[in-house]
C-alpha cells in the first residue's frame, strides 16, 4: 500500500491491473498491455499516468485531480472527460479514435499531442499556457487558438472531411460542422459561400478554405514562420442524387449480325 511507483508496461500477457490499494502511488506506467480495464478511483495522489495500447476504450480519471501527466495513445479511445483534471500539464492522446475533446478547464496544459484522431474542430483559447499543440491527421474544419498567450508550436496538416451533398440543390449546410464559424472561412475554391450555404461547383471532388484561428501568435509551417495561423482545410465531397444513391452506370456492349 506504500508503492509510490509501478512500472508494467509491455506485457502482452498481463490482462488485469488491480492497484485499488496503492493509495500512495503517484506514477503509473502500464502501457502496451493486455487490459481488458483499470480503475484509478482510489488512487488520488497520481500525478503521471501512461496507461495507452491496452484493450479497454474508456477511463474515468474523475477523481485523479493531482493528475500533471496523461498519455493514453495507440489505442481505440473515442471519448475522455477531462473537467476535473485542472492540473494537467502534459497530454498525449495520439493516435486514437476521438472526435470531440474538451481542454476548456485544463489550464495548465503546457503539450497538447492529438494527431491521428478524428477530430472535427479544437478550441484551445482558454490555454493560455499552452506551447506545444500537435493536431496534423485530423479531419480538421476549424480550429480556435484565442487572440492571446504564449506563443505556440503548431504541428497541422490535415486530412479531408466528408460532406454529402446533393445533386439537385449542390448545398450544403455549414451549420452542421461542430465549431465552425462562417465568417471566420475565405479563399473558398470549388464552391462558393452565403451566409452559412456552402453552394459547391458541379463535379468537384473537394472544396477548400481558409481558417482564420484567432490572433494568437504561433510558430508552424516548413519553413517555419511566425504569426497567426490561417489553416488550410478541405472538405472532400460525396455526391447524392435527389432520389437516394447515384444512378448505376450502363454498360453498352458492342453486338454483331449474329447476336
Amino acid at each position: 500500500t506504500k508503492l509510490v511507483r509501478l512500472e508494467c508496461s509491455g506485457i502482452p500477457t498481463l490482462p488485469s491491473l488491480n492497484v485499488s490499494k496503492n493509495t500512495e502511488l503517484k506514477y503509473l506506467n502500464c502501457s502496451e498491455n493486455a487490459l481488458a480495464a483499470l480503475d484509478l478511483t482510489n488512487n488520488l495522489k497520481l500525478e503521471k499516468l501512461s496507461c495507452g495500447g491496452n484493450e479497454f476504450t474508456t477511463l474515468d480519471l474523475s477523481k485523479n485531480t493531482s493528475l500533471k501527466y496523461f498519455g493514453f495513445v495507440n489505442s481505440k479511445l473515442s471519448s475522455l472527460d477531462l473537467t476535473n483534471n485542472t492540473n494537467l500539464e502534459d497530454l498525449y492522446l495520439f493516435v486514437n479514435n476521438l472526435s470531440a475533446i474538451d481542454v476548456s478547464k485544463n489550464t495548465k496544459l503546457k503539450i497538447l499531442h492529438l494527431y491521428e484522431n478524428q477530430l472535427i474542430t479544437l478550441d484551445t483559447s482558454k490555454n493560455n499556457n499552452l506551447t506545444e499543440l500537435k493536431v496534423h491527421n485530423n479531419p480538421l474544419t476549424s480550429m480556435r487558438l484565442g487572440d492571446s498567450g504564449s506563443t505556440m508550436e503548431v504541428k497541422f496538416g490535415n486530412n479531408p472531411y466528408p460532406i454529402t451533398v446533393s445533386t439537385a440543390t449542390k448545398t450544403f449546410d455549414l451549420s452542421q460542422l461542430t465549431g465552425f464559424d462562417a465568417s471566420k472561412a475565405s479563399n473558398w475554391q470549388g464552391g462558393t459561400v452565403s451566409d452559412t450555404t456552402l453552394t459547391v461547383d458541379e463535379g468537384v471532388d473537394n472544396v477548400t478554405y481558409t481558417y482564420d484561428c484567432g490572433e494568437r501568435q504561433t510558430t508552424h509551417g516548413y519553413p517555419t514562420v511566425t504569426g497567426k495561423l490561417l489553416m488550410p482545410c478541405t472538405l472532400k465531397i460525396n455526391w447524392k442524387n435527389a432520389d437516394g444513391p447515384a444512378a448505376p452506370v450502363l454498360s453498352l456492349v458492342a453486338r454483331t449480325d449474329k447476336d
